[in-house]
């Protein structure tokens, strides 16, 4: 099987169709996979984005930045958005993020 790996740091990188969902932890950033596994690299989250495929990957709050084939189902609520992940978890989209997260979840379409 061939795969494509992206650098994310000097010492890993990462086929970036197996990620599920990055959550940052201040200056760290923890990378998990849609197999369960984690992995957690000492660069922030805006450094690791540079690395990752725009088109695939969506932030939705300062914290969390979803692979958009994790994505479920979307939301809409009067107070908050609301996303559905494919493993059943549910994820609040931050107020600032939310009409461009609409745009882009309606360009995927």
């Amino acid at each position: 099987m061939n795969t494509k790996l992206t650098q994310i740091s000097q010492r890993n990188a990462i086929d970036v169709s197996k990620v599920f969902l990055l959550k940052s932890d201040i200056n760290y950033t923890h990378i998990i996979f849609n197999d369960g596994k984690k992995l957690v690299i000492s660069y922030n989250l805006a450094k690791i984005l540079t690395a990752l495929p725009a088109h695939n990957f969506m932030r939705v709050s300062r914290q969390i930045v979803l692979n958009t084939d994790s994505i479920k189902s979307y939301f809409i609520h009067p107070n908050h958005d609301e996303i559905l992940l494919t493993d059943g978890t549910k994820v609040t989209v931050s107020r600032r993020r939310r009409e461009a997260l609409r745009l882009g979840l309606k360009n995927l379409i």
